[in-house]
């Protein structure tokens, strides 16, 4: 009988870039990858209090262009660290 596996193994994360809207705010362009896959996504940091993330482009242009909020956002830089270590790249990256 095999073992069960328990626990998921965690994504990596490497930041690519970083866009300095402000000096309180930015735009964090990230890989998240696994042994499977990898996929590039968005976070918006509003002055270290709000955290928002985007699986695509689209999404982030539709945020500053027609306040269309994203589906993700944490209060907290851990909760979003947790996440993205976390998140099914597969499932999310639709």
């Amino acid at each position: 009988m095999a073992p069960r596996q328990y626990f998921q193994k965690m994504n990596k994360i490497k930041a690519i870039d970083t866009y300095h809207i402000r000096s309180s705010r930015t735009i964090e362009i990230l890989l998240i990858s696994n042994d499977n896959d990898s996929k590039i996504c968005y976070v918006y940091n509003y002055e270290g209090t709000h955290y928002r993330f985007f699986s695509n482009i689209v999404q982030l242009i539709e945020f500053f262009a027609e306040g269309k909020q994203s589906e993700y956002d944490f209060v907290r830089e851990q909760d979003l660290d947790n996440f993205l270590e976390q998140v099914s790249i597969n499932k999310l990256f639709v």
